[in-house]
């Protein structure tokens, strides 16, 4: 939650977690599959309740001014979310997670922002599309090399009517060398937002204005603010 806060004051539009359940089926804010790295707990967040969760230091492996962090709920992420902000949220598992972000959002609504959902798991987020009709969805995407090559279209083209078999929003692409003005205007072409992911130097900034996406990620928000 203080990464959030620090967000907002940065003047950042959204925030961006990853979601996972725990052993009792609560849905909270949580990159790894085990709590190791950021709580020094090594089980899985599968095996641990969120009580039990909620009692362990997510802060202090960071630095001593964020000692007593705790591992935030969807609630609890949502209930502090700004108005007209957004709130971008990973779902790191399947249906079952799918279901009790859908309970989630049905009993308190994204209360003032607007919801985004993502998954690199392509039926994940066809699922979490049909399940959460209101939100945002888009397919994190970052595997160029297995894209198959046929004669009949290009990346762009290849990419779009994935997006649309599943009436998705469009896809938040992985940076790199395949990320060029031509595939984000393909991808436009198809009807697609496309945003990408994670932009932490002026090159790779700089790349994303040339090519024309119409959102980053980055650790950095009030750096890019001060360019405008």
């Amino acid at each position: 939650m203080a990464a959030f806060r620090a967000a907002w004051l940065a003047g950042a539009d959204g925030i961006e977690c990853d979601l996972r359940l725990t052993r009792d089926g609560a849905v909270v804010a949580m990159h790894d599959a085990t709590a190791l790295r950021t709580t020094g707990d090594p089980r899985p967040i599968s095996l641990i309740t969120r009580d039990e969760l909620q009692k362990l230091d997510a802060g202090r492996w960071k630095a001593p001014a964020f000692v007593g962090e705790r591992v935030p709920t969807l609630h609890e992420i949502l209930a502090d979310l700004p108005a007209n902000k957004m709130c971008v949220l990973e779902l790191k598992e399947g249906q079952i997670l799918v279901e009790r972000v859908a309970a989630t959002l049905q009993e308190i609504g994204c209360m003032n922002g607007e919801i985004t959902l993502m998954s690199f798991d392509y039926p994940t987020i066809c699922e979490a599309r049909k399940s959460i009709p209101t939100a945002r969805a888009l397919w994190l995407f970052a595997d160029y090399r297995n894209i198959p090559r046929t004669s009949c279209g290009s990346v762009g083209d290849w990419l779009g009517e994935r997006v649309h078999e599943a009436d998705l929003h469009g896809l938040d692409l992985g940076f790199s060398r395949y990320l060029t003005p031509k595939l984000v205007a393909d991808l436009k072409a198809n009807g697609c937002d496309v945003f990408t992911y994670t932009i932490n130097t002026m090159a790779r900034y700089q790349r994303c204005l040339e090519a024309g996406v119409d959102a980053i990620t980055t650790d950095f928000p009030k750096r890019w603010r001060s360019e405008g």
